[in-house]
């Protein structure tokens, strides 16, 4: 639904649901890391883990991006796997929404 809006703000999707804007706002990091993938021939229907670890093990990313992707797709798997979470605040999911952001720009960049 937001996936691929240009210059879409997630703020008011996480004040009526955080759970939706950190699920959302986690596509693009994902479609980075497909494009990433296809640059530096590594299968298309590898998962995002696997892309993260195959470009580190090409050393085409570095060590602490790998790292906060890594977290960033596990909150966001935690995301999805308890969408009732009641703990999410907008405040949190405004933080990941913007962190994801930047993490797709700079796999965009690799």
């Amino acid at each position: 639904m937001w996936r691929g809006v240009k210059g879409f703000r997630w703020g008011g999707v996480a004040e009526v649901s955080p759970w939706a804007a950190i699920v959302e706002s986690w596509f693009p990091v994902e479609r980075a890391l497909q494009a990433a993938a296809a640059r530096y021939a590594i299968p298309p229907a590898t998962p995002p883990a696997s892309i993260l670890c195959q470009l580190s093990q090409q050393q085409k990313i570095e060590p602490a991006l790998g790292k906060i992707c890594e977290e960033l797709r596990a909150l966001r798997t935690q995301a999805v796997q308890a969408p009732d979470l009641a703990l999410l605040f907008s405040s949190d999911a405004k933080a990941f929404a913007q962190l994801a952001s930047r993490l797709a720009r700079r796999v965009r960049e690799l």
